[in-house]
């Protein structure tokens, strides 16, 4: 079990992790999955950049 499971897992907003130098997602918690009305499989074939506008990815990653 990944160590920021629990806390994501249990997390009451949607949340996605992504690797930082491709933005492949490689989790997503029940909430985004509601959102989107997506499944897992559905979101680990994407990419940050499939789902947000490019501004928004900017201003992520000047927060990182």
């Amino acid at each position: 079990m990944k160590n920021h499971n629990s806390f994501f897992v249990k997390y009451h907003k949607p949340a996605i992790i992504s690797e930082a130098d491709s933005g492949k997602i490689i989790e997503v918690n029940e909430q985004v999955l509601q959102l989107f009305n997506k499944s897992n499989e559905e979101f680990f074939n994407l990419k940050r950049s499939d789902i947000f506008p490019q501004k928004a990815l900017k201003d992520l990653d000047k927060q990182i």
